[in-house]
């Protein structure tokens, strides 16, 4: 405990004091710290407990480095609990410590008050940007500010030490000498300077020199630097950009104006003042017709008062007469307030007639899609959305869905898959069209035989965006193919059955010559076994093995015959073609002895790809032909050979008749031509009909009193 000598001078003291233990309990507290606090009597209370909001701060730090060192400690520290800014002391007395402390709250605010004076000043001289150097009657310096040390890039030893000459261009300095050594100098002078830098570096400044007077004698001068560095680059840059803003101006091909608040032209760019009267300075009612000039002075009245720029189409009269023009205005502004008006105005006459031709094209494809009935599509390939055009209703039977989903679940399933794979081949390729068949569902469940064609519209990187086409209904006319198919093959029957009636007489005989010999052959063999019994049995057997062959010979002239006059099916297969001209022989030329016909065959190992009745028709056909043409002839020779050529076989029939004539010879394959007197003219036209279909041709290739060849190309297989 202290002393009673240092309690009596702690309660005479002006501070207030608190000693305290090592526990941090409080063993004392004079009158002045009771007061502090409210008049409470601190005495044994936890320092912690009185004042929480001390610790951990930087005076409970205070407190400890005092107590660890023995040292006095003395620091300021702002008490919240008391909301009081405090001088604090720290005393080691023994193994206590004694606190002393008095209120600094008022010295504290009247050093912020001068603090914050002094700092607005600081910032006041730091936003005048000024450079200040007084000088006394020799030119030697006095006094200088950190800002001009700053614009010299010296320090202030090194101004206050030297000529201000030694830090100026040459040339500025002669001429601040020049101006001192004058003796009816005036009393300021003002000029702009070069500092010169140590780095090399030139700064640019106003500089103001004014003349102190004591009576008639100089005294001192006061040099007052402004950086005018960067406002002499933004006049530079500003006139270089004025420059340029000029020269994009006038080379814009626009036609650029600016007006003031009086409708007076105040700039125009050399497209406007090539093709218009001289504007500046005159108004529109000085320069236009008066329909017009009230049209433009409208808008212009209604952007400055509105403040929003506004967009219009207007005819303007030009040197070369009236175009029309899309003209923007917009405020032509100064802060807050309007100036006038600056007008873009871009000839768009062009445009216009080109947006008319568009609208007529555009009604005439619309007339042409509707005449049409096609239902043309516009197939987004990114968004799977499509776009019809009326007729799919026609043609469908009701309201098709935008999503591409609903076309692909109308194709036919057994269509389905070869339509998608094309559309995806397409897309892949460099084709620009794409066609394909199918058939398409109807609303109610039938199906459309439709041709579909369309387009590809690829974007700049070469990708598919677009498909465009047009659906065709073929149904009608994929009918009227079918039952033309029809009648074909009926025709191709009824002229196989004509030709066998025409060779009826020729196969009559043929039949007629095994019937005979098998009769003969078959009354011989019983007359023997009438007479002789098993006795003639060796006699007998040949005979009836003859008969035999008779018999198999006229079932196979039966069948031959049965097969050519046959409504079936076409089938197409791979046959030899020297075995279809065999038979084709046997039916057109029964009996080459009774014919008197010398034929010539060079045909092997020609494989072919042929329905085989079809094709025995046109064989027949022109060996028949050859034949008739050969009667009376002194020399009936018919000749057939055959050659590979590139995919197909070509098989050539020669004759030695009396030949074509030339008449008939250019209208040979057309309908109802023929030399015969009892001919129908068709055969040679469905012959061709038939190879045409098979993928082949026939042709007269030479004809004259020598006779006539004719050729057939036939697919090889």
């Amino acid at each position: 405990m202290l002393r009673l000598t240092s309690v009596q001078l702690f309660d005479h003291m002006s501070d207030g004091v608190l000693v305290l233990e090592r526990d941090w309990s409080i063993s004392y507290c004079n009158a002045r710290a009771e007061a502090a606090f409210g008049g409470r009597d601190l005495k044994g209370q936890m320092l912690w407990d009185v004042f929480p909001h001390a610790r951990g701060t930087g005076v409970e730090n205070v407190y400890r480095r005092a107590f660890q060192t023995g040292q006095s400690e003395a620091c300021e520290f702002y008490s919240h609990d008391l909301s009081t800014w405090f001088e604090v002391h720290a005393i080691p007395v023994k193994e206590e410590l004694a606190i002393l402390f008095r209120d600094i709250s008022k010295k504290r605010v009247e050093l912020e008050r001068v603090d914050a004076r002094r700092r607005a000043l600081d910032a006041l001289f730091d936003q005048v940007f000024l450079g200040i150097m007084q000088v006394d009657a020799g030119l030697r310096p006095m006094l200088v500010n950190d800002h001009l040390c700053t614009l010299a890039g010296r320090s202030r030893h090194e101004l206050l030490t030297s000529s201000p000459f030694t830090w100026m261009a040459p040339e500025d300095a002669a001429l601040f000498s020049h101006f001192l050594a004058a003796s009816d100098a005036a009393p300021t002078w003002e000029a702009t300077v070069r500092l010169i830098r140590p780095d090399g570096t030139l700064r640019h400044c106003a500089l103001q020199l004014s003349r102190v007077m004591e009576g008639k004698v100089h005294s001192h001068s006061i040099i007052v630097l402004n950086d005018v560095t960067e406002q002499l680059e933004a006049e530079r840059n500003s006139a270089d950009t004025a420059a340029l803003l000029r020269a994009i101006i006038d080379s814009a091909q626009d036609l650029i104006f600016v007006k003031d608040r009086d409708g007076r032209f105040v700039l125009t760019n050399r497209e406007l003042t090539d093709l218009a009267p001289p504007l500046i300075g005159g108004t529109v009612e000085k320069h236009f017709a008066p329909h017009l000039a009230e049209s433009y002075a409208a808008t212009d009245a209604e952007v400055m008062q509105s403040g929003r720029p506004a967009i219009v189409e207007e005819r303007i009269p030009l040197n070369s007469g009236e175009r029309m023009f899309q003209t923007i205005k917009v405020p032509w502004r100064s802060g807050d307030e309007t100036l006038g008006v600056i007008g873009i105005s871009r000839d768009i006459t062009e445009r216009l007639s080109a947006e008319a031709r568009l609208c007529e094209q555009e009604e005439r494809y619309r007339l042409a899609a509707r005449a049409t009935k096609d239902a043309i599509w516009d197939w987004d390939l990114v968004s799977g959305q499509v776009t019809w055009n009326p007729a799919i209703e026609d043609l469908c039977g009701d309201q098709p869905s935008p999503d591409a989903a609903w076309w692909r679940d109308r194709i036919h399933p057994e269509d389905r898959g070869s339509v998608q794979e094309s559309i995806e081949e397409f897309r892949k390729s460099e084709s620009e069209r794409w066609e394909h068949e199918y058939r398409f569902r109807r609303a109610d469940g039938s199906y459309a035989h439709i041709l579909d064609r369309g387009f590809l519209v690829r974007n700049e990187a070469g990708e598919p965006v677009r498909m465009i086409g047009a659906m065709v209904d073929m149904s009608e006319r994929a009918e009227a193919y079918r039952r033309l198919n029809e009648l074909q093959s009926e025709l191709i029957h009824v002229s196989r059955v004509s030709a066998m009636g025409t060779m009826a007489s020729a196969l009559a005989h043929e039949l007629n010559q095994p019937l005979t010999g098998i009769a003969n052959y078959v009354s011989g063999a019983r007359r023997l076994l009438q007479e002789k019994g098993a006795n003639a049995i060796e006699v007998v057997l040949p005979v009836l093995a003859d008969a035999a062959d008779e018999v198999i010979k006229t079932s196979e002239l039966i069948r031959r015959l049965r097969r050519m006059v046959a409504r079936g099916q076409v089938e197409v297969q791979t046959i030899e073609l020297d075995a279809l001209i065999t038979d084709a022989l046997s039916l057109a030329i029964p009996n080459r002895r009774l014919a008197g016909v010398e034929i010539e065959i060079s045909v092997t190992g020609a494989s072919i790809l042929c329905d085989p009745i079809q094709v025995q028709q046109v064989l027949v056909n022109l060996i028949r032909n050859a034949a008739e043409a050969m009667e009376g002839r002194p020399v009936k020779r018919l000749e057939l050979w055959s050659e590979r050529l590139d995919g197909v076989y070509r098989l050539y029939v020669r004759d030695t008749g009396m030949g074509i004539p030339l008449g008939v010879a250019e209208r040979l394959f057309t309908p109802f031509t023929t030399t015969k007197p009892d001919g129908l003219g068709v055969g040679l036209m469905i012959s061709r009909t038939i190879l045409e279909a098979h993928g082949g041709a026939i042709s007269l290739m030479e004809t004259g009193p020598q006779g006539t060849t004719m050729f057939i190309d036939l697919p090889a297989s």
